[in-house]
């Protein structure tokens, strides 16, 4: 039971109970593709995305999941029945693993592509089960992360997320407890992830520039911030008797109240001890990025120049603190007070415990940071077309789930120990019932009583 194979098969069984149910209850794949009639009519550029008269399930608008679909069917011609096709296309691993694996036949597709994300969310969730389990903690924290209703969305309607954060996680671990040079295998696997979905990316910008940060960091922050003041302290900075640093940065205060231009000089002698840590892992740090982020830089930059930058909204962030989430008026829309419970609340904790960490009890791991970053980017200042709604909400967060479970190991010193990740957890899973076990109730019940009679 502290096998991390276990936790990996019990995820991958209770999605299975869940697909049994929606196909036993006369569902079929293209049901979760979610086929709106406004793009698959668009154009007649292609000769395999066409509207099928005798399938009765399409609606006016359809959801993403449908644009994947489109990549999976004919990469060249997908574009011409999106919305934003650069922004679609730049997601593109996940519709060619389904194609790949469909063997390029159109009627495969539609399979392959939840057969992926099943596949994926039981990997994701065996990679951060392993590396909890290598931390010396339970791995069984890992099913908060397999059973997380973000990633039921994204099996639900063919969404990239479950592979993307699944890549993401299985990269930790071989950066983490890989064979050989694992950095770089770890690198080539984060860039399979950012080319799944670019918001992955976070994840090795922090671990490419943590080598150099720690070092930085681990020294008096207090006395890097006060050499940022003024220049007539140079010399005391270099030559002044007893503690010197201090005295210095006391003139700078007095120089950049005099004139604060001159403050630029300390700013630049704070940054100093920021360079100075990465010095020894610069080639380390551009080599791993180079490999984690590149592809997807190129990649992106082909999009540009193939679709144009007309046809593509980037990961647009709100200006102010929440302010995508008030833009809707959250209290007056069905369904959106629950992206308050389960997304923005337990995020918010994590966060928060993730910055008391830094704060107070200097943990300057990378994990924590990239908590704190999550946070950050995908709770505050996550951008309004991510709160519309619950299901968005909850897949674009994914990252702040996985990032507080490789704190565990981390946080565990802290004042509130693990009721934090307790707190979280009990909140981030409270759709899960409603989106993955109750719906499959009632044809269980209907085969039971089929069997029963039958008996």
């Amino acid at each position: 039971m502290r096998s991390p194979w276990s936790v990996a098969a019990v995820v991958l069984v209770a999605y299975a109970f869940w697909l049994l149910a929606f196909f036993g209850s006369g569902h079929e794949p293209r049901d979760m593709i979610y086929i709106g009639r406004q793009f698959v009519t668009q154009s007649h550029a292609s000769q395999v995305i066409r509207l099928d008269p005798s399938y009765p399930n399409v609606s006016e608008i359809g959801y993403d999941g449908q644009f994947f679909y489109y990549l999976a069917l004919d990469p060249a011609n997908a574009r011409f029945y999106m919305d934003v096709s650069t922004y679609r296309y730049t997601r593109i691993l996940y519709p060619m693993v389904a194609r790949m694996l469909a063997l390029g036949r159109p009627d495969l597709v539609p399979w392959t592509l939840w057969i992926v994300n099943w596949l994926a969310i039981a990997g994701g969730a065996l990679a951060v089960a392993a590396w909890l389990k290598r931390r010396g903690f339970s791995p069984w924290f890992a099913l908060v992360y397999g059973l997380y209703p973000g990633l039921i969305v994204a099996l639900q309607r063919d969404l990239s997320e479950a592979l993307a954060y699944g890549l993401a996680a299985a990269a930790v671990y071989v950066f983490d407890y890989g064979p050989g040079r694992r950095e770089l295998l770890a690198a080539g696997i984060f860039a399979l992830a950012a080319l799944t979905r670019e918001t992955t990316a976070v994840i090795p910008l922090v671990y490419g520039l943590y080598p150099g940060l720690i070092v930085a960091l681990q020294r008096d922050l207090s006395e890097a911030l006060a050499y940022g003041l003024a220049a007539a302290a140079v010399y005391v900075f270099d030559y002044g008797p007893g503690r010197r640093e201090l005295l210095a940065a006391g003139i700078f205060a007095l120089a950049a109240l005099t004139r604060e231009t001159t403050a630029v000089i300390p700013l630049v002698y704070a940054a100093g001890l920021l360079v100075g840590g990465f010095r020894a892992n610069w080639l380390r740090a551009v080599l791993f990025g180079a490999i984690a982020i590149g592809p997807l830089a190129l990649y992106k930059l082909f999009l540009l120049a193939w679709l144009g930058a007309g046809h593509d909204i980037g990961i647009p962030l709100a200006h102010l603190p929440f302010q995508g989430l008030w833009h809707w008026r959250y209290w007056s829309v069905p369904g959106q007070t629950e992206e308050v419970r389960t997304v923005v609340f337990p995020g918010l904790i994590a966060g928060g415990v993730a910055v008391y960490a830094l704060w107070r009890r200097r943990v300057f791991a990378s994990q924590v940071w990239l908590l704190a970053f999550s946070v950050l980017l995908f709770i505050i200042f996550l951008q309004a077309d991510a709160y519309i709604e619950i299901q968005a909400a909850s897949r674009v967060t994914t990252g702040v789930l996985l990032a507080a479970l490789l704190c565990v190991p981390f946080l565990a010193a802290t004042a509130l120990r693990r009721w934090w990740l307790w707190a979280c957890s009990a909140l981030w899973l409270a759709l899960t019932p409603f989106w993955l076990i109750f719906p499959a109730l009632p044809w269980y019940l209907h085969v039971a009583k089929l069997a029963l009679r039958g008996g």
